[in-house]
């Protein structure tokens, strides 16, 4: 996550990889989740305020309350970027994934799940502020460090969705995975999406939107 982050910012400079020395940090311990581990997620915030490194990528409310902690200032937001492809990573786009047994076996099963993600999408899309509530829980952060880090209403972005973009972010991390050899071998994206769990429940809401409710 870090390397890819580190390479979008690189890329809006006109800047690769190659022209920066990388030093690798010690993995933080695990631990359960308590909010001192999950400001220890981030490391990198404490080198930096050290003068240790330079520069360091770091994402989520956690590490936008250490970083105001320890004074640091951010250098680039790749969120203030039009362009989604600015900040493709482990979490842009966010897939939803399923062994493909269980799409073969429990159809159902899957597309009452993404039915219930769609109806999440759409109560956040009207309720930031009890949105940012969860999510100060999830993340273990303040309220504060949660607006500072969910921005640009990304509470009305929350529905799952195959568009051309979203395809392309996927793709997009799919290759930069398997260029750096996270990855085996490369995985063609366009293939290993299966469209129709999402088709079916989109096809259920409309039919219960109008009244009915369609069989899968």
């Amino acid at each position: 996550m870090a390397l890819h982050g580190i390479k979008g910012a690189l890329t809006l400079g006109g800047l690769d990889l190659e022209d920066v020395r990388m030093i690798d940090l010690p993995a933080p311990p695990v631990e359960q989740p308590t909010a001192a581990g999950m400001r220890r997620l981030w490391l990198g915030l404490e080198w930096l305020a050290e003068g240790r490194v330079d520069a360091v990528y770091v994402k989520g409310a956690a590490a936008a309350e250490t970083a105001a902690r320890l004074g640091l200032t951010v250098g680039l937001d790749l969120d203030a970027y039009p362009s989604r492809l600015a900040r493709v990573n482990n979490g842009t786009p966010r897939p939803i994934t399923v062994h493909e047994h269980m799409i073969e076996q429990h159809f159902d099963l899957v597309v009452r799940f993404l039915e219930q993600a769609l109806r999440a999408a759409d109560w956040a899309s009207t309720n930031l502020p009890r949105l940012q509530h969860i999510l100060a829980q999830e993340t273990l952060a303040g309220i504060a460090a949660v607006g500072a880090a969910y921005r640009n209403d990304f509470h009305r972005s929350l529905h799952p969705d195959l568009s051309a973009d979203r395809t392309e972010m996927l793709r997009n991390q799919a290759n930069f995975l398997w260029h750096h050899g996270f990855l085996d071998e490369a995985v063609d994206v366009d293939r290993w999406i299966d469209a129709r769990p999402l088709e079916a429940a989109l096809r259920r809401r409309a039919a219960a939107d109008a009244g009915s409710l369609e069989p899968v």
